[in-house]
């Protein structure tokens, strides 16, 4: 009988195996985790280099970790038992003060990080002044960085800051520095600064991007001719009823319930002098209607933050007619998006890039092909390094 119990059970474990390996190969393979936010390996190609290095074998392991059947549904019962068990990070992801949800501190900074995009943007500077094209530099204040408060006591030491400082130490003095940190610090309270941004997202919502707005616009009309003052006409859209999911609670397959985020955007409300408007996403698809890119998903019943401004589109145009002769170029991270719009109006042409999306041309050749006279970098305070720094 013993036997017979030990057949039965080696068998049953050979079928399982073979049963999920067979589903697993003809299953299509999954591009993209949408709760982790990365896109997840696929299968390497066999090649004999790989072979004798060992390095096939490594790709295979993430791959088949990357690719297991029911690979979510293990890790949303995982995440469900250490939020039971009150743990203080679940999934990278740390559960705060209050319970507000953020991204792991920085423990400390490493100069040297920051290098190449220091480098690559007082190049830019070098060019652009010699062409006598003003650029001001807006680092918006990251969500771990100035609400590292609501971090608890154990994980205080967030290095964000420190490197936002030496970042903006390097840089040409030439410059324009929008100092947006400063004026968070100095002009609101603690808890006027959590009410400008998501408890559930790493981002800040419209409250606190266009207080953003308005200071950025403010600091541009000091050298450049013909601006309007900041926009006070425009149209608050909100959806109270819907169930908002920031990227952080995504990570928890939304396992936390939030029923009180500021789930609302902010959108300029006369449009009579645009002349024309263009927006092309990464794949290329092009939209030619405002109502197309920004605000386009607020009615959901489930909303993230590109729902109530915009997605990360690789390139936008503005053309308006207005007193200003200026043509803006803003670089920008999907902080921006939802300043994009009102930045736009003050101008007679903008153009927008993302450059995690824009591949077409360079951004010294793309100043070239545009007339631009003037440019803002407009990225949060955490994007100290990498492609958004490729001007070249």
């Amino acid at each position: 009988m013993n036997r017979v119990s030990s057949l039965i059970m080696t068998f049953m474990f050979l079928g399982s195996i073979i049963i999920i390996g067979g589903i697993m190969l003809l299953k299509p393979d999954r591009i993209k985790s949408e709760v982790e936010n990365r896109n997840l390996s696929q299968k390497p190609v066999i090649s004999h280099q790989d072979i004798l290095s060992g390095g096939y074998f490594n790709k295979f392991e993430e791959y088949f970790n990357d690719q297991f059947l029911a690979r979510d549904l293990l890790i949303k019962t995982y995440t469900k038992l250490q939020l039971e068990l009150n743990r203080t990070v679940v999934n990278n992801t740390v559960i705060a003060k209050n319970g507000w949800l953020m991204e792991l501190p920085i423990a400390s900074v490493k100069r040297s990080h920051y290098h190449e995009s220091i480098q690559q943007v007082n190049e830019l500077e070098r060019f652009l002044t010699n062409k006598d094209i003003s650029i001001y530099l807006a680092l918006a204040p990251h969500k771990k960085n100035i609400l590292a408060h609501l971090y608890p006591a154990h994980l205080k030491n967030n290095a964000g800051a420190r490197g936002r400082q030496y970042f903006v130490n390097e840089i040409s003095s030439k410059i324009h520095y929008i100092n947006l940190n400063e004026l968070f610090q100095s002009k609101y309270s603690t808890k006027q600064l959590e009410d400008m941004y998501f408890k559930t997202d790493h981002h800040w919502n419209i409250k606190g991007a266009h207080t953003a707005y308005q200071y950025i616009i403010s600091q541009l009309e000091e050298d450049l001719k013909d601006l309007k003052q900041p926009i006070s006409n425009f149209d608050i859209k909100c959806n109270n009823d819907a169930r908002f999911i920031g990227s952080y609670n995504r990570r928890l397959f939304g396992l936390k319930d939030y029923d009180f985020e500021y789930v609302c955007g902010y959108f300029p409300s006369d449009q009579s002098n645009l002349i024309s408007f263009k927006a092309s996403n990464a794949t290329g698809k092009v939209f030619e209607h405002m109502e197309e890119v920004f605000g386009r998903g607020i009615n959901s019943k489930e909303l993230r933050y590109s729902n109530l401004s915009s997605n990360d589109f690789a390139e936008i145009h503005f053309h308006y007619r207005n007193s200003s002769s200026n043509n803006l170029l803003i670089l920008k991270d999907s902080y921006a998006n939802p300043i994009v719009p009102f930045l736009a109006k003050h101008f007679s042409k903008t153009f927008v890039l993302d450059l995690r999306h824009y591949n077409r041309m360079n951004v010294y050749d793309y100043i070239e092909k545009h007339n631009i006279n003037a440019v803002l970098i407009l990225y949060n305070d955490s994007n100290l390094s990498g492609e958004l720094y490729s001007f070249k």
